[in-house]
């Protein structure tokens, strides 16, 4: 391969937008990189990017990397500009919910660098992002298992069937709370007649007809709803 130019980059480069044109697994492979060039072997800095690179023509792939990890380096001064760069590579991580990796760098940097604010920001971020990760895996679990159980119930029944299911936990309510929702249906015809005294049982009819017809419209919305919340909201409406 032939010589590499020198690096262009030079004290006035201030800002550290270097991730903006990359793909994650790209800067990932300069991050390797540039950790070699830091200890001068540039030999080994070119084996690293050529070992992972998948592109057709890996030595020009990684001659470009190779090159950016040098300008990388060569920014404001050689330490600063590898610190910037992971920095953003571990906000970079962050965003793309790879925790153990972004504190793997967090911790690294730290302990070279001390009280440093971006860099305890960036932990913080980094705890508040596995929290987040956490609460929405749970919440996720309790509600999906609950969905999953009453579609299962309604998918397996007939309009009737549903129809019955109904009546018989309505049958089971207190008196005074079949009088509330017989005056709540009265004052809200939209959602159809509820009449103790005549037995019309409309209300409970059509909502057994909408969950025998659109049970899978149900499913597939639960399926492209992304957050927990949402669909727990789904799910308490339909268990309703």
């Amino acid at each position: 391969m032939s010589a590499l130019p020198e690096p262009i980059l030079n004290g006035s480069y201030k800002k550290c937008p270097l991730l903006s044109d990359l793909s994650l697994d790209d800067a990932l492979f300069i991050n390797e990189a540039a950790a070699e060039v830091m200890n001068g072997n540039l030999d080994a800095a070119l084996d690293v990017i050529i070992k992972q690179s998948e592109d057709e023509i890996p030595d020009v792939h990684a001659e470009s990397f190779l090159r950016f990890a040098q300008n990388l380096c060569a920014s404001m001064d050689h330490a600063d500009g590898w610190i910037l760069f992971r920095k953003e590579l571990a906000r970079f991580l962050i965003e793309s919910r790879r925790q153990p990796e972004a504190k793997q760098i967090i911790a690294d940097l730290m302990s070279v660098i001390h009280d440093d604010y971006e860099l305890k920001k960036l932990r913080d971020d980094v705890i508040q992002s596995e929290r987040s990760e956490l609460l929405e895996k749970r919440s996720k679990e309790s509600a999906d298992p609950g969905f999953v159980r009453l579609m299962k119930r309604i998918t397996e029944k007939s309009e009737n069937d549903i129809f019955e299911l109904i009546m018989d936990n309505f049958s089971n309510q207190s008196d005074n709370y079949k009088r509330y929702l017989a005056h709540h249906f009265t004052q809200y015809p939209f959602w159809g007649a509820l009449d103790l005294n005549n037995g019309k049982y409309d209300v409970f009819s059509d909502r057994a007809r909408e969950l025998y017809k659109h049970s899978n419209d149900y499913i597939d919305l639960h399926n492209r709803l992304f957050d927990a919340r949402s669909k727990n909201v789904l799910y308490s409406i339909l268990a309703n």
